[in-house]
């Protein structure tokens, strides 16, 4: 190539260098909500300022999933000029920990795209806890009751009703078997065992209240009894 070759070449790349602009984000890469009841709608904002010395313009903005939005007000933005893009995630068909992703791609920008994450922990409005109970390696004594407690978290803003608590099988007593729980309370329900039976046994806890979408909920329970060495070595003559 010729020396005018070279010139024109390097013309053209150092205009490209100097037409990309740059803009500085003033959000986190990973937005976190914290916890948030299911059916709830995440608000949010992304926002960067063009720190550049021309205009940029934003060519799309994509999201992870149709649960998230995110719509420029505008899509030039101008020397100085800080940029609002308003995003929202619906939460109605998750539960648990989510993380949804917002990019942002631009026309004139180097980097060309910026990504953000969106993320919640999505509880229901109900929830109960522990996961399961065990009562485990307990020895054969029908004078001994063990106890444990099963809580009913009421986290909506209005209050709610356990109609019936019960075992689905008469190994475990529980107490009180209804209650009404206001809203931002909660409430113990008292389950007791009392080894009768050596051996491994289970059955299912089952809440039952005037939720709409959580009128059924069960709690797993695992039960474990040893005999004693006297009635073990009993067994084996």
């Amino acid at each position: 190539m010729n020396r005018v070759t070279w010139m024109v070449i390097g013309f053209f790349l150092l205009s490209g260098v100097l037409g990309a602009q740059e803009v500085k984000f003033l959000n986190d890469k990973v937005m976190d909500f914290g916890k948030v009841l299911q059916g709830e709608v995440i608000k949010g904002e992304l926002k960067f300022t063009n720190v550049g010395d021309g205009a940029v313009e934003i060519e799309r903005v994509e999201t992870s999933c149709g649960c998230t939005a995110a719509t420029p007000t505008k899509m030039t933005y101008n020397s100085g000029e800080t940029a609002v893009i308003p995003f929202t995630v619906k939460t109605a068909n998750f539960s648990g920990v989510i993380r949804k992703k917002i990019t942002v791609v631009f026309k004139n920008v180097t980097p060309k795209s910026h990504s953000f994450v969106v993320q919640a922990n999505v509880v229901t409005e109900l929830t109960v806890s522990p996961r399961f109970i065990s009562f485990q390696k307990i020895s054969l004594n029908p004078d001994t009751t063990y106890t444990e407690y099963i809580e009913v978290d009421n986290l909506a803003h209005k209050k709610y009703s356990v109609t019936h608590i019960y075992p689905e099988k008469p190994l475990v007593k529980i107490t009180p078997q209804s209650a009404e729980i206001p809203a931002g309370k909660s409430h113990l329900f008292r389950l007791e065992f009392t080894p009768e039976k050596p051996g491994r046994h289970s059955t299912r806890v089952v809440i039952e209240t005037d939720h709409p979408t959580q009128s059924r909920m069960t709690i797993p329970v695992f039960i474990f009894v040893t005999a004693p060495e006297k009635q073990k070595a009993e067994a084996l003559h």
